[in-house]
């Protein structure tokens, strides 16, 4: 599993990998996550744990929860 912190360290050693990665990464998404994505997702990353909304927050953001 990769995090925030492993994606950097890839990228830093290893540009090429990282590039290969991530374009993995977007073809394993289905063409609806993908179509959202170019209309201008914004990418958070959490970790376990992370809190990103709470009960009784209006409903404004859609998570999509990739791991």
């Amino acid at each position: 599993m990769f995090g925030a912190e492993e994606l950097e360290r890839l990228k830093a050693a290893d540009t090429s990998s990282f590039v290969a990665l991530l374009i993995l990464a977007v073809q394993s998404l289905s063409p609806l996550i993908r179509r959202f994505i170019t209309l201008g997702l914004n990418r958070v990353w959490a970790c376990a744990g992370d809190t990103v909304f709470e009960r009784g927050d209006p409903a404004t953001t859609l998570y999509i929860i990739i791991r």
